[in-house]
């Protein structure tokens, strides 16, 4: 079991970004919680290697629709 601290940048915040990445991270068995900063979204993710990896791929594709992740 890994643990992962991500900062997600970019139109992350007022677009659905919190839901769908709970909807990712259900997908992939991974716990823990994601909260929007001022300008960024944190995230604080558990699991396993290889699920943390297709979590961490998937989030920053975009996790939502209408989000932009930048960095």
């Amino acid at each position: 079991m890994q643990r992962k601290h991500i900062k997600v940048f970019g139109m992350v915040q007022g677009v659905g970004f919190r839901y769908y990445t709970e909807k990712i991270a259900q997908k992939h068995n991974i716990v823990g919680t994601v909260e929007n900063i001022d300008n960024y979204v944190d995230i604080y993710a558990q699991g396993d290697e290889p699920s943390l990896t297709e979590f961490i791929n998937a989030v920053t594709e975009g996790a939502s629709p209408a989000s932009h992740v930048v960095d």
